[in-house]
């Protein structure tokens, strides 16, 4: 297929679309479609990597139009090879797309370093003898930007020596491979760092995802106390026992005590203070394990200073999964004005 394409009827192509259209005007219109299809296909060919979406979104529009769907392919990630040989570019594209991979490739340095900060590679493959700049120089420049510091580098080079390869790794490469290469050392090699490199990606997603939650968690315990410490009614924890855990100023207010903190250190046992009622404790624990709540449960309790209050409570049962108590919590409010 290409530009000029033209309805014929004793052509395969015509067959086809016959096949696919029942009528006149759909063959004609899909005729029309595909032959610009072809003539938008050859133009962006030769445009290089940077149209290489366009170009495969153009060829998707080209099979759905003759009746082609394809099956949906797992993208094993993306890599741009930076090598002036066509020969190992070819070598390299074919193996590595016939195993899912994504590839673009440039064939110079200052190419290597717009398109890796545009195209954010999973892995970049990078010869070292090249024009102009060599992989050494465009190794210092990828890992010296912060867009691309982070994609991992893998030498790929004719020179053998123990001293290239030091500096190699010590610029920021992550492996080396010497020419000629075998690529099933190639493939396994890049399989391993795109592992790694995966494993990096979700731990930097879990780490984000952590950070905004603690971040989100400060901010409710910031509003829970600023809410707890400013609320007009009496808010409080207590132990199955009887034990004060957490009090708010405003029961400490109503119970006539300086500050929660004392009000904690002051009644150590609810069942015996602070009910003038002494069987009060008791009535109000077995509505609780009936219930699981109660609400506006009234009462008279002594103040700090002996005078007495009523009150109305409300008070649940907190629980684990299991079902086993954990705590009471609820809330007080004087009905004396």
């Amino acid at each position: 297929m290409g530009a000029g394409l033209k309805a014929d009827a004793l052509s395969d192509l015509n067959s086809v679309i016959e096949s696919l259209y029942l009528e006149d005007e759909e063959i004609n219109a899909t005729v029309q479609q595909l032959d610009n299809l072809a003539v938008f296909h050859q133009t962006l060919s030769h445009q290089g990597a940077r149209y290489r979406q366009d170009l495969q979104k153009t060829e998707q529009q080209i099979f759905w139009l003759l009746g082609f769907r394809p099956k949906e392919s797992v993208n094993q990630g993306t890599i741009l090879i930076v090598d002036d040989s066509q020969l190992n570019v070819h070598l390299l594209s074919t193996a590595l797309s016939k195993h899912g991979y994504t590839t673009c490739h440039v064939s110079g340095g200052r190419l290597a370093l717009s398109e890796a900060e545009s195209l954010e590679p999973d892995l970049i493959l990078l010869d070292i003898m090249m024009p102009e700049m060599d992989g050494y120089e465009v190794c210092e420049r990828l890992k010296a930007n912060p867009a691309t510091r982070d994609i991992p580098l893998l030498f790929v080079s004719t020179i053998n020596l123990v001293l290239d390869k030091v500096k190699a790794f010590s610029l920021g490469g992550v492996d080396y491979i010497t020419k000629p290469f075998q690529l099933e050392e190639v493939l396994a090699r890049i399989d391993h760092q795109i592992k790694l490199r995966n494993l990096q990606k979700r731990l930097e997603e879990q780490n984000v995802r952590l950070q905004h939650e603690i971040k989100e968690r400060k901010k409710a315990e910031t509003q829970f106390r600023s809410l707890f410490e400013n609320a007009v009614d009496g808010i409080f924890q207590t132990t199955v026992n009887g034990q004060y855990i957490n009090a708010n100023s405003a029961l400490a207010q109503i119970y006539g005590y300086e500050s929660p903190e004392v009000l904690i250190a002051a009644i150590n046992n609810i069942a015996q203070h602070p009910y003038v009622e002494p069987l009060r404790r008791e009535q109000l624990m077995a509505e609780l394990r009936q219930h699981q709540v109660v609400r506006e449960f009234e009462s008279q309790i002594y103040r700090k200073d002996g005078s007495i209050l009523w009150i109305s409570e409300t008070i649940r049962v907190v629980q684990e999964a299991d079902g086993n108590l954990l705590y009471f919590e609820g809330t007080v409010r004087s009905l004396t004005k």
